[in-house]
């Protein structure tokens, strides 16, 4: 079975594919190794290939299982990135891309994989939002707003400025979201 490795060092990045990648593949796992620098920092995968681009937020160094989206189109070369970025926003980390190699032509490629789509990453945040919340009334943790879950309007707002920002006006959106996270934490906007 085709696997990918991918180690983190700072801002560096490297993939190493044991296997071939092959169009239309589904269930390829993918381990992420971090140094020291990537501790406390929430970890997004950005993975890119074939003009399609799929995020899988919380990265843990266990495997996860590759977007299987990216993998449709064949003669295509799989890149890999990672951002990282402290809970209070005071650090960020984009790494360079790393290249996991070409996507070489699968038996039938024009085939739907039947997987269910990957989740875009503002519906991963809301569903981890939800588990806490669940965890939280089952009195397994004590979390903190707008880092360990939202409420509904928390989400409604962060809906709204989504919407805002597929409409075009991105730095509105963002201005929104940093004022309304600040808010959560008792800071000012």
């Amino acid at each position: 079975m085709t696997n990918i490795a991918i180690t983190v060092a700072g801002a560096d990045i490297s993939a190493r594919v044991d296997g071939i990648l092959t169009a239309g593949m589904v269930g390829v796992p993918v381990k992420f190794t971090f140094d020291e620098t990537w501790e406390d920092l929430e970890k997004t995968a950005i993975f890119r290939a074939g003009g399609e681009s799929y995020c899988i937020r919380d990265v843990q160094e266990q495997p996860l299982t590759l977007p299987w989206e990216v993998l449709r189109k064949q003669g295509c070369t799989l890149y890999v990135g990672v951002y990282g970025i402290a809970a209070d926003g005071s650090l960020a980390i984009p790494t360079l891309w790393a290249e996991a190699g070409s996507i070489q032509p699968g038996a039938d490629p024009e085939v739907t994989s039947g997987c269910e789509p990957t989740l875009p990453i503002w519906k991963q945040a809301i569903e981890k939002a939800d588990a806490v919340y669940a965890a939280f009334q089952r009195g397994e943790l004590t979390p903190r707003r707008g880092i360990d879950y939202w409420t509904e309007d928390d989400k409604k707002t962060i809906i709204e400025a989504v919407n805002v920002a597929v409409l075009g006006d991105v730095e509105s959106a963002l201005d929104e979201l940093h004022g309304y996270a600040q808010s959560l934490m008792g800071g000012e906007a």
